[in-house]
């Protein structure tokens, strides 16, 4: 019940970080542009032509998590980009990768896709996105989590 308390009062959720340190602030794709959208994430499984190979991210997981102090087990992070690939993020910059709690990550997730069917419907920019992901982005996902219906971040906690 403390537990519960405390990561509601602090909304950093007790199972990890709240947002990736200082070393991840998230790094654009310089290929993707406002103007080249439909030609780049836009496309439908563009990210995965651009998605790093497993060995390189495991590594820098690992090398990650010793630098950070992180304990537990690899397999419990998702080496997460910062600012998404589906939504114009560097794909293989160590500085936009960070090793994300898998409960983290799935929520995150929810709001990647959000934003990336608002950017390719041309209801956001790609600037608007990138600053989303670039600063707290749980004050956007917590924003749309009643409205679209999402799990909040405290139920999920919880488990």
């Amino acid at each position: 019940m403390k537990r519960t308390i405390i990561c509601a009062l602090l909304a950093a959720c007790a199972w990890g970080q709240a947002l990736p340190p200082a070393s991840s602030p998230g790094v654009a794709n310089p290929l993707v542009t406002q103007d080249n959208l439909a030609k780049t994430v836009c496309v439908a499984n563009w990210a995965k032509t651009v998605r790093p190979p497993t060995p390189f991210t495991n590594r820098l997981k690992a090398e990650q998590m010793a630098a950070q102090g992180l304990t537990g087990s690899p397999s419990d992070f998702e080496e997460d980009h910062r600012w998404p690939i589906e939504d114009g993020g560097n794909p293989i910059d160590p500085k936009n990768l960070w090793p994300q709690l898998w409960p983290e990550a799935r929520l995150k997730d929810r709001l990647e896709t959000y934003e990336h069917r608002q950017l390719c419907a041309g209801k956001t920019t790609l600037a608007a996105v990138g600053a989303i992901f670039t600063g707290d982005w749980w004050q956007e996902y917590d924003s749309l989590a009643l409205v679209q219906k999402w799990p909040s971040r405290s139920s999920v906690a919880a488990k």
